[in-house]
């Protein structure tokens, strides 16, 4: 604690306990303090792994604060000094400690008193009546139930002259019973006699109550000694066996009260790893699914299904250009459980490869089985034999997951087209994505590997964060993954980058702040105008749209000052007809999300049938204002502007642009087709009659 009186220490087996420091120590050996208590009473399902005693002001008052964060994630708080520290404790401290002042304080001043008998004309006599009072100052109840045991005693002057009428005695008559005053008056009875019996008998009752006290020490004092012994060897102790008995010097303990209120939180767990628009891998029974959708998006479906009669899974890649390419059917012999479809083909991925017995020779595995060995001296033999293998040069002894790329069209042989290739041991593969001349997986440590659609290794980039997913479209590529932890109403901390997966630089990165509060990241992709688009799990669509750019005077195309902002585009919440109802988002395209309504609460539809898909028009959650026919043309006037700006950075992205004669013409007819709105917006609001309105319209106006 701030004051150094106490320390709380933890164990594995969860138990807190509260150790009183001790300054005099007879060596360095002996143990630092004495045990007072557990603080909770029980042990803890998790055991602390910090503990930190600190002071915060409350209504201008220091207080107590013990904080423990526990190994499974929880914080449990502690406040008040009374709810640490047992009162019992405490006062028993103070107690002992002021009865060991006032005992030194009253034998020094007997002491100097007796010293200086010789030297005074008056003398102080110790007789039975004086009060203790008249010594030291007053006391408290529990001090002077402490103190009982010593005698009272009363301060006699003693006269030098003979002829003095005036008894000094007089003022401590109030406290003589009546057969002593009868004594002093009638001159009976010598009280010098019965002083010196009565300090015989207080001389026999303190040296009693000494004994008494030192006993009790020396008992409590073999008791620690026996527990601190004990707790340096915790091998040989039990929980159940450390007791202490804390009602020995406590008359106000009591066994029933309650343990110190505490405050557990559990903090939210980061979301995993996800394919957008797939399927989970195991059904809400807990069941594996034996057919999945892989992926769905602006390419086709890829589904996974198992064939009874082949004995194996056979994976069907649909397009939506279904009149011009058909159906195809891939024979999937290593269970694939990732699939990507993009414009080059179909990327795919397996788990991390289980450890069994197929790379081991039949003969090793024959002679071994035949042996009779225990299993421990088997895999001793396995693990060998794998190390033999692998240090002959066989490459096929990797297990991480494995690629498999699957080529759409080719102008060489057909049994060339597709590749493969296996990630180092224990990499696993979180989710892949392919493009136009590019395919992107991210592992699980934590790494980007970009690949070229021939099969050429290109880049091998490290992310901020665990991966969460990743997603592409033509050049570009995107990958979210966590920036931190999450907050504690479970606000997932996700970043994004996109990539130019061609050459592998970066176009832009930062936070991902479209997450309502308390929601995580339910889909992501890209839109036909190559716009990163994210859908939270309370519904709500965004689009990363790119702010006007500031062009540089040496290069029109410099993107050094782009900047890009998060912004809403859809709010499904309105669209929905029940609260159990949902929508699964597929793509973005022509300004409309296209998704597949889900009723009753499902989460995914059903990959045993085709589902069937539904389209909304986007439209930004604007505020209504007094004018409400302008609100439609407002809202396809600020989402024409966006796509004209995307429009202008998908020019400066392409390294083929220059070449493109006719985008300067296709850029201004976009532009008259925007003015075209905005012009529609200003006549409206001039009709209204809001003139300011109106007049900041022309700022969009793009053509002269």
């Amino acid at each position: 604690d701030q004051k150094g009186e106490y320390m709380v220490t933890s164990g594995r087996d969860g138990r807190v306990v509260l150790w009183e420091m001790e300054d005099d120590r007879k060596d360095d050996e002996s143990p630092p303090g004495k045990y007072v208590s557990e603080i909770n009473g029980t042990s803890l399902k998790s055991p602390p792994t910090h503990i930190l005693w600190a002071q915060q002001q409350h209504d201008n008052k220091d207080v107590d604060v013990l904080c423990m964060a526990c190994a499974d994630g929880s914080m449990i708080t502690i406040v008040g000094r009374d709810n640490i520290v047992p009162p019992s404790k405490k006062s028993n401290a103070k107690t002992k400690e002021t009865l060991i002042s006032q005992e030194e304080e009253f034998m020094n001043t007997q002491e100097t008193t007796f010293n200086t008998q010789e030297d005074d004309d008056e003398e102080v006599h110790l007789g039975p009546s004086a009060s203790l009072s008249s010594l030291t100052p007053a006391n408290t109840q529990e001090e002077s139930e402490v103190m009982s045991p010593l005698k009272k005693g009363r301060l006699v002057k003693k006269s030098t002259n003979e002829n003095d009428d005036d008894d000094d005695d007089d003022i401590f008559d109030d406290d003589l019973g009546e057969k002593e005053k009868e004594e002093k008056q009638s001159g009976t009875g010598n009280r010098f006699v019965a002083d010196e019996a009565e300090e015989a008998d207080d001389e026999d009752e303190n040296a009693k109550t000494q004994e008494t006290f030192s006993t009790q020490e020396n008992e409590q004092d073999k008791k620690d000694d026996e527990l601190i012994a004990s707790m340096e060897n915790p091998d040989s102790m039990q929980l159940e066996d450390v007791q202490y008995d804390i009602t020995q010097d406590d008359d106000h303990y009591d066994e029933n009260a309650e343990s110190p209120p505490y405050r557990s939180i559990n903090l939210p767990e980061p979301q995993p790893a996800f394919a957008p628009s797939s399927t989970p891998l195991v059904s809400e029974q807990g069941e594996e699914n034996t057919r999945r959708i892989l992926c769905w998006n602006h390419i086709g479906t890829a589904t996974t299904r198992y064939d009874s009669l082949l004995q194996m899974n056979i994976v069907g890649i649909s397009f939506v250009d279904s009149a011009i390419r058909p159906p195809v059917e891939i024979k999937d012999n290593m269970h694939f459980i990732l699939g990507s479809l993009g414009e080059d083909g179909g990327i795919f991925a397996t788990d991390v490869a289980e450890d069994d017995d197929d790379d081991i020779d039949e003969d090793v595995k024959n002679a071994v089985d035949s042996l009779g060995m225990s299993d421990r001296t088997k895999d001793a033999l396995k693990k060998s034999q794998r190390r033999r293998r692998k240090k002959d040069g066989d490459e096929d002894d990797a297990k991480g997951s494995t690629i498999f790329f699957y080529r759409f069209k080719t102008f060489g042989p057909l049994k060339d087209k597709d590749w493969q290739m296996a990630l180092p041991a224990g990499e696993r593969a979180l989710g892949c994505a392919c493009g136009s001349g590019w395919v992107g997986v991210v592992t699980s440590r934590r790494f980007l590997r970009i690949i070229s659609s021939g099969g050429n290794q290109e880049r091998i980039l490290w992310l901020e964060g665990n991966p969460v997913t990743i997603v592409g479209r033509g050049r570009l590529l995107a990958v979210i993954y966590h920036r931190s932890n999450p907050s504690l109403d479970g606000t997932q901390k996700l970043g994004y980058t996109v990539y130019d997966g061609v050459s592998g630089t970066t176009v832009a990165s930062g936070p991902l702040s479209a997450l309502a509060p308390g929601s995580q990241l339910l889909w992501a992709g890209f839109s036909d105008d190559n716009a990163l688009n994210v859908m939270d799990s309370d519904g709500m669509l965004s689009m990363l749209i790119c702010q006007q750019q500031q062009q540089s005077p040496h290069n029109e195309r410099d993107v050094n000052d782009r900047s890009f902002e998060w912004s809403p585009v859809l709010d499904t919440v309105g669209l929905r007809k029940s609260s159990e109802d949902r929508f699964w988002p597929v793509t973005v395209t022509d300004g409309k999300l296209v998704c597949v309504p889900l009723k009753g609460g499902n989460e995914h539809p059903n990959a045993a049938y085709r589902p069937v898909t539904s389209t909304h028009g986007l439209r930004m959650p604007l505020a209504r204002s007094a004018a409400g026919k302008t609100n439609l043309l407002e809202d396809l006037s600020m989402r024409a502007g966006i796509s004209l700006s995307q429009k202008k950075f998908l020019n400066s992205v392409d390294p083929d642009a220059d070449a493109d004669d006719d985008f300067e013409e296709e850029y201004n007819g976009m532009c008259a087709k925007v003015d075209k709105v905005t012009l529609k917006l200003f006549i409206a609001v001039l009709e209204s009659g809001k003139l300011h309105r109106a007049l900041d319209l022309v700022n969009r106006l793009h053509l002269e």
